[in-house]
């Protein structure tokens, strides 16, 4: 009773629909570690400078009844349904992976990189950054609307070759992680010059 809750409920219905679609044999959710994207931004401090970071105190490790005293329950909700889900996702069987200094998607790029060969894998995620996994093997659930984006229908969806994602990427750049591209150079120039 008064405790947000909508954080909790959205992430398992997302969980619920997806799975409800895809049918898997498993289902892994991953989640970035303590002071996950720290040695990055040590190394290049603008990258996802327009982001909150966690490392910045030591409130991720606070215990439970730290986290119930009402004075914090507002200021770390967030932190409160994110240790639910997770108490949720054991109860669920979901498997889950965090490794400190580690974020998320480093963990899932690797998953993919080292799977055995013959497992299918559908990631469920809004982030581009994804598309330069796709593989046989390895398709991407856009959240948006529910579409399978694979080898076979990337370009005719993006215009250009997912093979290319990490490249474009280099001369785009990215916003959400607050690292620059090349000016004047964006995805419409280099389909001109570089079909």
């Amino acid at each position: 009773y008064g405790e947000h809750c909508g954080g909790s409920f959205g992430f398992l219905d997302s969980l619920r629909s997806v799975l409800n679609k895809t049918f898997p044999d498993r289902a892994i959710v991953f989640w970035d570690g303590v002071l996950a994207g720290k040695a990055r931004h040590d190394i290049y401090p603008s990258y996802k400078g327009n982001r909150d970071k966690s490392w910045v105190d030591d409130s991720y490790r606070m215990t439970q009844e730290e986290i119930d005293r009402e004075y914090e329950k507002n200021k770390y909700s967030k932190l409160q349904q994110k240790i639910k889900v997770k108490n949720y996702l054991e109860e669920l069987f979901v498997r889950q992976t965090e490794v400190d200094q580690i974020e998320a998607d480093d963990l899932i790029a690797h998953y993919c990189h080292t799977k055995p060969e013959s497992e299918e894998i559908i990631i469920y995620s809004a982030d581009k950054d994804y598309y330069q996994l796709i593989s046989d093997k390895i398709s991407l659930l856009r959240p948006s609307d529910n579409l399978i984006i694979n080898v076979d229908n990337f370009k005719t969806i993006y215009g250009y070759n997912h093979n290319n994602g990490a490249i474009l990427k280099c001369f785009e750049g990215d916003k959400s992680d607050n690292v620059t591209g090349i000016e004047g150079v964006g995805l419409k120039s280099l389909l001109k010059y570089f079909p």
